[in-house]
């Protein structure tokens, strides 16, 4: 992150990797058929969102201004700006999981330069839910990559007794 940013700045940043980051889960949701890992994918978009909107509160009451502007948020990594649109599943992970890792050093740099006990406060709890969310693709990730059918569909459930 920039030394320079205003707050203001920071925020309209976060407004804009939060909603990115509720387009990729959603279309994460698209690609997996399996109903149960499905809706923890649109289960994230929605965590986004509420992130969205607290941060959507947070820029209104810092400009006045009645709508919430989202500054495109700039990718530290080497990679690509967006997965590209026949990305697998995996590659969606990894990229997922990079880009929690990104909010996370985003919003805990904001978190240390926050002039006021309230701005550090929200930016530490955003940190620290974006690193819950990494923790969740991780897993998510490696039970994909052990059982790549539980993704693609539901098995039937089979019920075995005397």
């Amino acid at each position: 992150m920039k030394k320079d940013l205003t707050a203001v700045e920071v925020v309209g940043m976060a407004i804009g990797k939060e909603r990115d980051a509720q387009q990729l889960y959603l279309r994460m949701a698209d690609i997996i058929k399996n109903p149960l890992v499905k809706e923890k994918f649109v289960s994230l978009s929605r965590e986004e969102r509420a992130h969205e909107e607290i941060l959507s509160k947070i820029y209104r009451k810092m400009t006045g201004e009645a709508k919430a502007y989202a500054a495109p948020f700039a990718s530290t990594s080497k990679g690509p700006e967006l997965p590209k649109a026949d990305a697998t599943l995996e590659e969606l992970f990894l990229f997922a999981i990079e880009r929690e890792r990104e909010a996370q050093r985003m919003y805990t740099q904001a978190a240390a330069v926050a002039t006021d006990e309230s701005g550090r406060r929200t930016f530490a709890y955003l940190a620290d839910f974006e690193r819950g969310h990494e923790i969740l693709l991780q897993g998510e990730l490696e039970e994909y990559k052990r059982n790549r059918d539980w993704y693609s569909d539901m098995p039937d459930i089979m019920l075995v007794g005397p």
